[in-house]
């Protein structure tokens, strides 16, 4: 009898231990948003100071982003006394959450910016002060230790980051760097496993639908692309969907689409979108930092696009989180921007029209002559998601084969296509 019960106790610790440990983890394909968690004056007022009149807002807000196909959020600025109330309503809405533990990241993130000396007997105090009481709620993913820390600051991140880690194992440190410029040397400098970039290319005086912010886009994500690549990381991409008076003008859908698709051609393995509120951004002059919804919480047509996205993003994610970078023997004219990734022995081409005014023809020629032991025989592509392929043509040759099709895409969009790819 006592080995019985023994046995079936062993059997129910690994039940449990094996919950706590999928509960600890984030989503698969991480689809988030920015979500500013300062209260009380720090933020005009956007979160009342009030933890307890907090929660029934936190439950309103994070309801909407779930029902929006999202999975996760990141949460700035949230001071400790919020973190239970904040955390219950992402995990009663199966959200999950990268917090840092108070305004501007609290003293761990000034360390980081080195305006505080970097105790680590100190940072052990505070995270057992902050931490302690949420470490194990199964709706913290991650902790955000500073937004944007500058290049000089990245060995004090290190060591902080360090620091939580020896304070748990389970928690993973995070922050989102701007632009992608100090991309290489933060990633040498902090061996960080996720590299999170945001690049913004939108301002007040670009012209609506213009496609040459979304070829900036595109030349930002594969610069952080090849250095995440390089280094085993992986790609996350924060996507401009904000307007700040006088500097920022709100994307519009097909921008958004344009962009999140871009993210995902070049490898983004996280898209998240900045920003969900809008709130106060200098009070002096007037000015406003608008979200995804408006002050009293209603979205438009940029939240309904992102709706759309994240569904989309999620039927294709057990494909795109197989996918590894291939050699360089994809064309596709200028239309457009086409990447090509290999999972199973099958080649697979992520097309975008990165025109967002305008529906475009995309002419792609993949050639596997390069590639070692690989001929593509009577292939043809096959449509995954979006439009299907037109005017397929293959080309024989001693080294090989190539394939040539063409695409009809509407504005912003993409086509993801399965090529199946024969032993010589």
């Amino acid at each position: 009898m006592i080995t019985r019960m023994t046995a079936i106790y062993a059997a129910f610790c690994s039940v449990l231990l094996a919950t706590v440990c999928v509960a600890a983890t984030g989503p698969r394909l991480p689809l988030g948003v920015w979500y500013e968690g300062g209260v009380g004056e720090f933020r005009w007022n956007l979160i009342p100071q009030s933890a307890g009149e907090a929660a029934l807002l936190y439950e309103r807000n994070f309801r909407d982003i779930a029902a929006h196909g999202l999975n996760c959020a990141v949460v700035p600025n949230t001071p400790p006394a919020h973190h239970s109330a904040l955390l219950d309503a992402a995990q009663s809405n199966n959200l999950k959450l990268i917090i840092e533990l108070d305004k501007e990241g609290g003293e761990p993130g000034q360390m980081i910016r080195g305006a505080q000396p970097l105790e680590t007997r100190r940072l052990q105090t505070v995270f057992s002060q902050n931490l302690s009481p949420i470490q194990h709620h199964p709706a913290l993913w991650r902790v955000q230790l500073l937004d944007e820390p500058a290049p000089d600051a990245f060995g004090r991140y290190r060591k902080v980051a360090n620091e939580l880690k020896r304070f748990s194992a389970e928690l993973q440190p995070f922050t989102c760097l701007m632009g992608v410029d100090h991309s290489e040397a933060f990633l040498d400098q902090t061996g960080s496993s996720v590299l999170a970039f945001d690049f913004y290319p939108i301002g007040v005086h670009t012209p609506l639908n213009s496609r040459e912010p979304m070829v900036a886009f595109d030349q930002a994500c594969r610069q952080a692309a090849s250095h995440t690549q390089n280094r085993g990381a992986t790609l996350w991409a924060v996507l401009q969907t904000h307007a700040i008076t006088g500097i920022h003008r709100f994307p519009t859908p097909t921008e958004i689409r344009c962009m999140t698709y871009l993210s995902v051609a070049n490898g983004a393995r996280g898209v998240f979108w900045f920003l969900y509120q809008t709130e106060t951004w200098d009070s002096a002059s007037g000015s406003v930092m608008s979200g995804l919804v408006d002050k009293n919480y209603r979205g438009d047509e940029r939240w309904t696009e992102i709706g759309r996205l994240t569904r989309r993003l999620e039927r294709l994610s057990p494909t795109l989180l197989q996918l590894k970078a291939a050699p360089g023997y994809l064309t596709c004219d200028s239309n457009g921007r086409a990447t090509v990734w290999m999972y199973g022995g099958d080649a697979y081409v992520v097309a975008v029209n990165t025109d967002p005014a305008r529906a475009q023809t995309l002419n792609i020629a993949l050639d596997c002559s390069r590639e070692a032991g690989a001929k593509l025989g009577n292939a043809t592509p096959a449509a995954l998601s979006g439009p299907s392929p037109l005017r397929v043509e293959h080309k024989s040759s001693r080294a090989g084969t190539s394939l040539k099709w063409s695409v009809r895409l509407a504005p912003g969009d993409c086509s993801v296509f399965r090529v199946p790819i024969a032993s010589r």
